[in-house]
């Protein structure tokens, strides 16, 4: 038997020594572990990322969840802010938010680069490993606000290149609005990370957002002008090219030449071709004469001004501002025909090609009769293009080339047009037909081979 006194003496000692241990393990832990918080890194100077891992590589693993718990947080902050701007701006009436520019913000906060994110310490306790990332906000936002500063002056830049083009050189000039607008598009999403998560407001001067870009391409759009030069009041054989050209002249209000413009030439729906004015202003071209838009023996082609790049809207008013009209009168007698589709197996396939190619036809003077001298006939040249996995499993797409040969009846083939469309379906058979049911079929690619079959019979 131990004696009283002794064995309380050794419970005090025992219990003298847990607790001095347990003292060091908690002054071993450091505070940012036992609080997720640290003094040295105050939030309004720091963004901070705490996290563990166990395991292999739980040091490394740790270090990168901790980095990873910064970045979560600018999507929170980001994301909540895009949220709310947007609710304000429909409650007031408008969303200025669109759902392409918000998903352009989203892809940028998604993917931007953490500069200056940093591993501060690591803690081992036990099995589990410890990580403290930090990062100072201004070290972030400086190169950010830098990179915007730039944009701007860059901006600035192009839009008085722009507006020194705009007098003689207006496809240079046009070409010099769109880069702004186009680098405005690809800055904005910085703008708008920026605002949202330094709490600043940074704006582009007013000179350059879009609606003042949109408003001096307009008025320097507006100085265009088109005039005709020559080749009005032609008479044209169907399928052959008009003796002369249609020649058009653009300038400005002042009359000095425009170079380096664009000008489609358009009869009915079909767009003939294009030009490229000269130094002098002066563009050319030389259409086939066909049927679509015809009417009574007469047509129009019209040439204008064709600035693809720009908004709907904007193109049709300077096509509006700056065309010209040539009338024209069509020789297009008419001539039998048979249409041959005894390739096409599908016959859904097959009634919607027949009317398709017996209208384009029609337009071009021909009277389809069984039995004609000269045969359209559809030949059909189908590959296939891939296999895709579908909702409902594979499916398989062909590339399909529909061929119309005019040819002598019992005779080869004289001329012919093609046109290409892809089909998807469950089996080659039903993506071929697919393709052909959906070809487009223009009417004014007929003009040519026809010509050139019938001169060829006659």
């Amino acid at each position: 038997m131990i004696p009283t006194m002794k064995r309380i003496t050794i419970l005090l000692l025992f219990a003298t020594l847990s607790a001095c241990s347990s003292q060091r393990l908690a002054a071993q832990t450091p505070e940012w572990v036992e609080r997720n918080a640290d003094k040295r890194f105050p939030p309004d100077r720091y963004w901070i990322g705490i996290s563990s891992a166990v395991g292999n590589d739980a040091e490394e693993k740790a270090k990168e969840s901790a980095i990873k718990q910064i970045a979560a947080q600018f999507k929170t902050l980001v994301k909540a802010k895009t949220t709310f701007t947007k609710r304000e701006e429909i409650e007031g009436g408008a969303s200025k938010l669109s759902e392409t520019y918000e998903e352009k913000i989203n892809n940028y906060i998604e993917n931007v680069e953490l500069t200056g994110a940093r591993i501060v310490e690591t803690h081992k306790q036990g099995i589990r490993v410890f990580a403290l990332a930090a990062l100072e906000k201004e070290a972030f936002l400086r190169p950010l606000r830098r990179e915007l500063q730039a944009y701007q002056k860059s901006l600035s830049e192009r839009l008085k290149t722009a507006e020194s083009f705009a007098s003689s050189d207006l496809s240079s000039a046009i070409n010099a609005y769109l880069e702004v607008l186009n680098a405005l598009e690809e800055a904005e999403p910085k703008r708008e990370f920026f605002n949202r998560v330094s709490g600043e407001v940074f704006e582009f001067s007013n000179d350059v957002q879009p609606a003042a870009v949109e408003a001096a391409m307009r008025k320097a759009l507006s100085e265009a002008r088109l005039t005709m030069v020559s080749g009005n009041n032609q008479k044209g054989e169907l399928g052959k090219a008009f003796a002369q050209p249609l020649v058009v002249k653009a300038t400005n209000k002042s009359g000095a030449a425009l170079r380096g413009l664009p000008i489609v030439f358009v009869a009915g729906e079909t767009e003939l071709g294009k030009a490229i004015t000269n130094d002098e202003g002066v563009a050319s071209f030389s259409p086939v004469a066909q049927a679509d838009g015809v009417q009574g023996g007469k047509g129009k082609i019209v040439a204008a001004l064709e600035m693809k790049n720009l908004s709907p809207r904007m193109r049709d008013e300077v096509r509006q501002n700056a065309s010209v009209t040539f009338e024209f009168a069509l020789d297009a007698s008419s001539f039998l025909c048979e249409l041959d589709l005894s390739e096409i197996e599908d016959e859904r396939a097959r009634r919607s090609l027949e009317q398709k190619l017996a209208d384009a036809l029609a337009k071009n003077g021909a009277t389809l009769k069984r039995g004609a001298p000269l045969i359209a006939k559809a030949v059909v040249v189908a590959r296939e293009a891939a296999s895709v996995q579908g909702m409902s499993g594979e499916v398989v797409v062909q590339d399909v080339t529909l061929t119309l040969q005019f040819q002598r009846r019992g005779g080869s083939a004289l001329s012919s047009v093609s046109f290409a469309a892809k089909g998807l379906g469950k089996d080659k058979e039903s993506a071929i037909a697919k393709a052909l049911s959906d070809i487009r079929i223009s009417p004014s690619r007929f003009a040519e081979p026809i010509a050139k079959a019938r001169s060829a019979t006659e």
